[in-house]
């Protein structure tokens, strides 16, 4: 069965999908781009044994907060906090600090990405000579977590 596209009424796009919502386009591809990124580094050994180990901390307070979401173990969780901070970041640097800060507010769920955020700004952005990439950095952000 082929379907006629010419029927098809692209001006009425649905929103809920953001083909027609450039800051929803936008954040959704700087969102999935760093899932590209911090995917590879969080499968290193030795990140996973230490969220491994931190395992006790994805209380069920953290899981009813995160209902809905898709995210149902502690490593996605912190996937998640590394790459809503690049979010924040590239916004605040890019885009402007109403856009960082609206996303600071959508992500109150993450409760540890104040730290990691101030750690980036004090440690990783200030610091290019200790740290060559952010991979190397990720470990340091890990520690925020207690």
């Amino acid at each position: 069965m082929e379907i006629d596209l010419s029927l098809v009424d692209y001006s009425k796009t649905s929103p809920e999908f953001g083909y027609a919502d450039e800051s929803y386009i936008r954040t959704i591809l700087v969102h999935e781009f760093g899932h590209s990124f911090v995917g590879i580094d969080m499968g290193i050994e030795a990140n996973k044994k230490f969220i491994t180990d931190k395992n006790y901390l994805f209380s069920e307070n953290i899981q009813h907060t995160l209902e809905n979401t898709g995210i149902g173990d502690f490593h996605t969780y912190m996937v998640e906090h590394i790459v809503r901070l690049l979010e924040i970041r590239i916004a605040d640097k890019f885009i402007g600090g109403s856009e960082a800060q609206r996303l600071r507010d959508e992500n109150t769920a993450f409760i540890w990405l104040p730290q990691m955020e101030q750690l980036t700004i004090k440690e990783y952005e200030s610091n290019s000579e200790t740290f060559t990439s952010f991979s190397d950095f990720i470990p340091e952000l890990l520690t925020v977590v207690k």
